[in-house]
């Protein structure tokens, strides 16, 4: 039996490994067992095993613990596989769960190999010594070890390059994983396994169980490796044209890698006063999100950097500064009707990316509620006297829709201020506090796509806050 989980992984995910238990579901955890402890912190994925019989009863299972399916493009989709991911509301942590039906193996792109074992595998599962997780058997981790790494090693043009550059034949998590399951192993059983799953091959396992494979001369690896596919290939999936066809398909997928949920993308826009941490946020949530699902975010404030925008605002100030109050005005309106259109550029960027299927988070949101609040717009329409242009800059203000949810970080004066040294001016106050007033304004509105955030106190819980909002309204 497992020992007492270390107090670093969540109490979520031990209930979670507990419940296959109760649920009466055979299962194990495949491949990598020597990097789990990356999986319990979230870091990795669970590659898991399901009895086939079981699948109903492991979908109840996820469906009680509030994971959700997630969706990949071509390069991820297999058949016998599944993809589900789970939240731990107290630690912010998202479980991916990587779900095997049935065990296909082979190279990046093109895993066409189906081994017919599983019942092997989960008839002879064991508990893990540390983690609350039923394994693989290390003498059958080893063999599925071996085949995996030769079947991923070639002579290709990036493998050549990596053994030129770096000196190495096989990526760092192979071997250490080689290293690993080499302490394990009963070499008597592990040889028993080999023989009587592939006899043939069994001199490629007595090898590679006695030393490193990385000390093994290359071209053994090559001969090894064309035995094995010549093996292997009563096991293929797709033959001929067919798996030509399936692997160019996959490798220009990965090109445009995505996953999604059961909906789709999602628009979250977020908005608060200077200071309230909206950039520093966005920043979190995109790396706490992007492992597991495709994330882009999106600015929305003056877009400073722009050639075209900086070309115009240094006119303005130089004739503002010169007292040339034609010419300053003129410029002025340049600049603001150009930061309206690239505004609402990116907008429909971000709807096309929404589309796609990513998570869109969306920094200093031109919401048009809030900038009608007040005389002096929060990131909205700023030309006054010139109705002519004022009706053209708002023009594109107004085709700038309300994204899916917007966030409202409701940050305390104080805080605001205290957060940036250039915020103690008396002029940034005052800017502060207005927009203070109207943001309050708009939350009292109570639209139904406004989620207010308490964003004073503990940053971390805030963020935990967030995640736990953000993860509500994923489907």
């Amino acid at each position: 039996m497992h020992s007492t989980l270390p107090e670093k992984f969540d109490s979520k995910i031990y209930t979670i490994f507990d419940s296959f238990r109760n649920y009466d579901i055979n299962y194990c955890h495949w491949k990598s067992n020597s990097h789990l402890d990356k999986s319990f912190e979230s870091i990795s994925d669970f590659d898991l095993l399901i009895d086939s019989k079981d699948t109903e009863k492991f979908l109840t299972l996820m469906h009680d613990f509030k994971f959700k399916r997630k969706f990949s493009s071509a390069n991820y989709v297999y058949p016998g596989f599944d993809d589900f991911l789970g939240f731990d509301e107290f630690s912010g942590k998202i479980y991916h769960f990587h779900v095997h039906y049935k065990l296909i193996i082979g190279k990046k792109n093109q895993k066409n190999f189906r081994i017919p074992v599983e019942k092997l595998i989960l008839d002879t599962a064991i508990s893990h010594d540390k983690f609350p997780i039923r394994v693989i058997l290390p003498e059958l981790e080893f063999i599925f070890l071996i085949l995996r790494a030769l079947l991923k090693f070639g002579l290709d043009l990036k493998n050549i390059k990596k053994m030129i550059v770096k000196r190495k034949k096989f990526p760092p998590n192979i071997l250490e994983e080689f290293e690993y399951l080499r302490k394990l192993i009963n070499k008597d059983l592990f040889y028993s396994y080999c023989n009587n799953m592939f006899s043939d091959l069994l001199w490629i396992f007595k090898v590679l169980s006695s030393k490193s494979p990385q000390a093994v001369p290359l071209y053994w690896l090559v001969a090894a490796r064309y035995r094995l596919v010549k093996s292997l290939r009563k096991y293929r999936i797709f033959g001929g044209k067919q798996f030509n066809t399936q692997r160019r398909i996959r490798i220009l997928s990965s090109r445009y890698n995505m996953g999604w949920l059961n909906n789709g993308g999602i628009s979250i826009g977020f908005i608060g006063v200077d200071g309230s941490g909206k950039t520093t946020t966005i920043d979190l949530i995109k790396r706490w999100l992007n492992s597991k699902l495709s994330v882009k975010s999106f600015y929305m404030g003056l877009p400073k950097g722009n050639l075209t925008w900086e070309f115009y605002r240094f006119f303005f100030r130089l004739f503002k500064k010169l007292g040339i109050s034609f010419l300053s005005e003129k410029f002025n309106i340049l600049k603001n009707i150009y930061s309206a259109k690239i505004k609402y550029k990116t907008f429909l960027a971000s709807e096309m990316a929404k589309n796609q299927g990513n998570v869109v988070l969306l920094d200093r949101y031109p919401l048009q509620e809030l900038w009608a609040l007040s005389d002096e717009p929060t990131d909205g329409p700023l030309i006054k006297d010139n109705a002519y242009w004022q009706s053209i800059e708002r023009k594109y203000y107004k085709k700038i829709k309300p994204a899916d949810y917007i966030f409202v970080l409701m940050t305390e004066h104080e805080d605001a201020v205290n957060r940036k040294s250039e915020h103690k001016s008396e002029y940034k106050q005052i800017a502060i506090r207005q927009k203070g007033r109207e943001i309050s304004k708009l939350v009292k509105s109570k639209r139904n796509y406004l989620i207010p955030i308490n964003n004073s106190g503990n940053r971390e819980k805030v963020l935990i806050e967030i995640k736990r909002k953000i993860w509500s309204i994923l489907n």
